[in-house]
């Protein structure tokens, strides 16, 4: 019997559905994930499964220890996640890119168990000769053989190492997982400070909008000249940003009362009214 795969006719079967937490609180969904089978093993039982963008690498860059499994192509129903994933494949500048993600439930063995899927773009060689998103399954079989034999090496060319220096892997044989999980803490870390700058920018704005406010109706009520109008305005403008100096560092918004209070103690100083 004929036991070459190559005359078996094979058909595109879907296989897993991702519901893909990609950051910032966002989920996208319906990103379907499909695989040639041969016609001889029958209907696939399509999985709904959860998954986590970990980390955005050079696909040409892999390390020589990572196996690929299982090969998927790549649809959506869904509008967001095409435009998320064109967004972040698809662009010129991003040709050697590609996005791993840690998919849970997608074998039959436990709905708890954890693999991950590289996606990257594909230029398809038929007539229309467009781009495509497929992936494919990264297997640590033999990074985890290298590690069973690194590991003892390293251990016995110590002599007493400190705890933490004990726990942390070795350049030679650190896990994808813990590359992986360091470069999402980089991200969270990058993201909380950009969150943080944005909040500051907000406050900030708001700030110089109730000031200038305050300091025109102040004016306004003294029946100021207008010809020293644009002096006092700076001077108690630059008062008042010293003065909240500290404040301004800070997320939480500064009360209208008090600068309401800054801007008339100034302005009672400078005017003398």
């Amino acid at each position: 019997m004929n036991t070459d795969t190559h005359d078996v006719p094979m058909t595109l079967e879907k296989e897993l559905i991702l519901r893909l937490y990609v950051g910032h609180k966002t989920v996208i969904r319906d990103v379907q994930l499909w695989r040639e089978v041969a016609e001889n093993e029958g209907p696939i039982a399509v999985k709904n499964c959860l998954a986590e963008v970990v980390g955005i690498i050079d696909a040409e860059k892999l390390p020589f220890w990572v196996d690929k499994g299982r090969k998927h192509h790549c649809f959506t129903t869904s509008e967001t996640s095409f435009n998320y994933f064109k967004a972040k494949l698809m662009r010129q500048r991003h040709r050697n890119r590609g996005m791993v993600c840690k998919v849970t439930g997608s074998q039959g063995s436990g709905k708890d168990q954890v693999e991950y899927f590289l996606f990257y773009r594909r230029l398809r060689t038929d007539l229309n000769a467009v781009f495509e998103i497929e992936s494919t399954v990264i297997h640590l079989s033999t990074k985890r053989e290298l590690d069973g034999k690194l590991l003892p090496l390293a251990a016995g060319n110590r002599e007493s190492p400190p705890m933490d220096d004990a726990l942390a892997p070795s350049t030679a044989t650190r896990s994808i997982e813990y590359i992986l999980e360091k470069n999402k803490q980089q991200r969270i870390l990058r993201s909380n400070s950009l969150n943080q700058q944005v909040l500051l920018n907000d406050q900030r704005r708001q700030f110089v909008s109730l000031l200038s406010q305050c300091i025109l109706s102040g004016l306004r009520l003294r029946g100021v000249p207008q010809t020293q109008y644009e002096k006092l305005y700076k001077m108690t403008y630059k008062a008042s940003e010293f003065a909240f100096r500290n404040e301004l560092k800070q997320t939480n918004p500064i009360g209208f009362e008090s600068i309401q209070d800054c801007v008339e103690t100034l302005l009672r100083l400078f005017t003398k009214t």
